[in-house]
């Protein structure tokens, strides 16, 4: 699920996570050294994504 996708992309180096806001609530390992940006839709991400 999730969880596995956060660790596997926190052991290849990345810091900051962007995942559904409903997958959050189902989470039960907290990730130390990363960190998880919840998003409620697709506009948050392009928002997120801007420079």
């Amino acid at each position: 699920g999730i969880e596995q996708r956060i660790n596997e992309a926190a052991r290849l180096g990345f810091t900051k996570i962007a995942v559904p806001f409903r997958a959050i609530g189902k989470m039960k390992i907290k990730h130390s050294g990363v960190e998880i940006i919840p998003l409620k839709s697709v506009f948050d991400l392009i928002k997120l994504l801007e420079i």
